[in-house]
């Protein structure tokens, strides 16, 4: 018994003997090496989440939210040490790991960033994306909506501050209407950016949102860069220079779609057409409710052509021309009358745009633009032989010079604008002349607060006058994830009065607005934004019919103050993410017709929606569904003021989307349905006769599905789609 043990005993030693020796030349061939260090900025803050990076290695580790680091590695010899982080510029560190390396703790400094290319994107009152990191709401999120259907315009009414009307074109921004928000493409403004409309059929925005790649929405706090606007502003930005050409197909029972681009000069240069004809009369006849039928012609032609040229690195010259021929025509047979709505529309906008870097710090940008839009609108009542038939053109030319530039901690921004718009409503012509200037200054006052303050002025040589509107927004930030803001500004426009009734307006609108946020966000995983907001309407237009000719005064006045919150979720669940908003409106006006202060017709006080989103990557399909309420709103049946209540509105829309690829050919097959529960909602009210009795207004749609296909050769947007989706 005695020599089993020692034999034991000899039997360990031996094993141990053997595994030390392979562990020392293990440790010879694989040595490890633990590097960690502290992140801070200028100010000796930490700098958390900050990604370093060994060479082109798997090897290293993300700062905590003191601003440390450590990671082991096996890797030798002399190798780079980065660091990165979206708002902080990058920093690379040589490091030699042999023998010698001891290990020490780093102390690495970060400046921020002085972004001119990449600003803000979520401001005190704004929702958007860029083309970095998602902040709230995609491009993808656009495409994927369902209540969307790939309309920039619908999915934005999905988030907060927006009125959810869906047969109405445009932007309903807390109590404003619908020509109170200003749109820019590249710095130029854009008249005219959905097509029309026609019998409850709201019209879309002309532009694709793959075009652009960024946007921000701002439903209050508008950039001093804009002015005709005194509820919100939509800024655009022109996609860059792609990597290779590229060629795509689209195909649906309603419309078909070609686009295809090539890279000139070395890659310096690229040139892309698309071209989209549309009909609905090929496939919506099967969906119209009973007694709507199409009349004529219902055929749309759209071109757009858009031409980019890199003179230096970052200078780069951009042109965009889109034109497009509208033709809709439907009609309506009741018991007692009979309705025909045509519209003939011819819609032209030419862009040109170019920037120039004088150095890291200041950046020139130059932009010009001319459009012109001519509508003929028909609407005649058969049965008791009224008819109206307008004819509207708005030609517009315009010219933009700004500048930004950083000194110190200051960023400044100047520019000069001139519009020259020509507007004619039958034989009633309006002509007039802006000349703007802006100025704007950002500036820290300590690393957590920071302030934005500028002005903007134009003087109009119609109305002869100047108007002066100052704004600011103050910022707090409660470490990495909490910020807080305050903005205050005042607005001005003169609006599309003219345009909608043919009446010369008397003056310019004129708003007030102040809003208080609280935003908690988390990279693009999860967003909440809390925000109250007041603002006043005064020198809004009113008909007066007194003097027994109808005029225009300037003497309307309102109000609208509420909340909205915003909250975005792409984390909690892998391949899942939903967004939920929600606005509450107090909002009263002056009517147009005059004489009566109340909520608008296109105010609702509670406006919700979410939208559920699941990615499936074993077959790489994506699930959508969106559910949206609004509430009951007043509806203005005619000038004599008569008003009668719109019951709440809820839809759910569902879509789907199968992304394929077969050889070089890349595919999207998509099935969309919106209302699937068939909800007949009142949308409005008109008088059948003189005895005042009403019709209920509604879609001429009955529940439908559309199923579409795009093709796609080059420039690989499907996989863009899937690396959203998963990440």
């Amino acid at each position: 018994m005695h020599d089993y043990y020692i034999y034991k005993a000899m039997s360990l030693m031996k094993r141990f003997l053997i595994f030390l020796v392979l562990s020392m030349f293990c440790t010879k061939g694989f040595c490890q090496y633990k590097i960690c260090g502290h992140i801070m900025d200028i100010y000796g803050m930490p700098v958390s989440n900050v990604n370093v990076q060994l060479g082109d290695t798997y090897d290293g580790a993300s700062s905590d939210s003191l601003g440390y680091f450590t990671f082991v590695t096996y890797e030798k010899g002399k190798m780079f040490l980065k660091f990165s982080h979206i708002n902080y510029k990058s920093v690379s560190v040589e490091i030699n790991l042999d023998s010698s390396f001891q290990g020490m703790p780093m102390r690495i400094q970060m400046k921020e960033k002085n972004n001119i290319l990449d600003e803000v994107i979520v401001t005190a009152s704004a929702i958007g994306y860029s083309k970095n990191k998602t902040v709230a709401i995609s491009k993808l999120d656009v495409y994927t909506n369902p209540h969307s259907n790939g309309d920039l315009s619908f999915a934005l009414r999905t988030t907060p501050g927006l009125q959810n009307i869906d047969d109405k074109a445009g932007f309903f921004v807390r109590g404003g209407n619908s020509d109170e928000t200003v749109v820019a493409i590249d710095g130029v403004t854009v008249k005219n950016f959905f097509t029309q409309g026609i019998s409850n059929i709201a019209g879309r925005a002309r532009y694709e949102t793959g075009l652009f790649k960024g946007m921000n929405f701002s439903t209050g706090d508008i950039p001093v860069e804009y002015g005709n606007a005194i509820s919100g502003s939509l800024e655009l930005k022109i996609n860059d220079i792609p990597d290779e050409n590229i060629f795509g197909l689209g195909f649906s029972p309603v419309y078909a779609t070609a686009n295809a681009g090539t890279l000139l000069s070395n890659k310096t240069a690229y040139v892309e057409g698309a071209f989209t004809y549309s009909n609905p009369t090929l496939y919506y006849p099967m969906f119209l409710k009973k007694g709507w039928k199409f009349t004529a012609d219902n055929s749309a032609l759209d071109g757009t052509l858009r031409f980019q040229k890199k003179i230096r690195q970052n200078d780069c010259i951009t042109f965009l021309s889109t034109v497009s021929k509208d033709n809709k025509g439907i009609s309506q047979s009741l018991e007692q009358l009979s309705i025909n709505n045509k519209v003939r529309n011819f819609y032209m906008m030419n862009l040109l745009s170019y920037q120039y870097f004088l150095d890291e710090k200041t950046k020139l940008e130059f932009s010009s633009g001319f459009s012109k839009e001519k509508n003929k609108l028909l609407v005649d009542a058969v049965d008791v032989g009224t008819a109206s038939r307008d004819t509207t053109d708005d030609v517009m030319f315009q010219l933009h010079a700004k500048m930004n530039t950083f000194l110190g901690n200051y960023r400044i921004c100047f520019g000069l604008d001139y519009f020259n718009q020509k507007q004619k409503y039958n034989a009633n012509r309006f002509n007039e002349q802006v000349f703007g200037s802006y100025l704007s200054s950002m500036m820290k006052l300590y690393r957590p607060l920071s302030l934005n303050v500028g002005f903007r002025e134009e003087y109009s040589t119609y109305y002869k006058k100047v108007f002066f509107m100052p704004r600011g927004v103050l910022s707090y930030n409660l470490g990495e994830k909490h910020s807080l803001s305050l903005g205050i500004g005042m607005y001005s426009q003169v609006g599309n009065t003219f345009l909608t009734y043919g009446l010369q307006p008397a003056n310019y609108s004129r708003s007030s607005q102040y809003n208080f946020t609280y935003q908690f966000s988390i990279h693009d995983n999860y967003l909440l934004r809390v925000q109250l907001f007041d603002k006043n309407f005064k020198k809004l237009p009113r008909q007066n019919n007194l003097s027994g000719v109808p005029i225009v005064v300037s003497d309307g006045s309102g109000y609208a103050k509420g909340l909205d919150v915003f909250w975005k979720d792409a984390r909690t669940l892998k391949n899942f993410s939903y967004t939920f908003s929600y606005s509450f409106l107090d909002t009263k006006r002056d009517y147009f017709y005059g004489g009566h202060y109340a909520c608008p017709s296109f105010a609702a006080k509670h406006n919700a929606s979410c939208v559920l989103k699941y990615y499936i990557p074993n077959i790489t399909s994506q699930l959508g569904i969106s559910y949206s309420y609004r509430s009951s709103m007043p509806f203005l049946i005619n000038e004599n003021n008569n008003i009668k209540d719109i019951p709440h509105i809820h839809s759910i829309d569902f879509s789907y989307n199968y992304l394929f690829n077969i050889k070089k050919i890349r595919g999207v097959l998509s099935l969309s349905i919106p209302n699937i529960f068939n909800n007949n909602s009142t949308l409005g009210y008109q008088l059948m006769n003189n005895q005042g009795e009403l019709e209920k207004l509604s879609s001429p749609i009955k529940q439908s599905f559309v199923i579409s296909l795009f093709l796609n050769l080059g420039f690989d947007r499907r996989s863009e789609i899937i690396n959203s989706l998963i990440n």
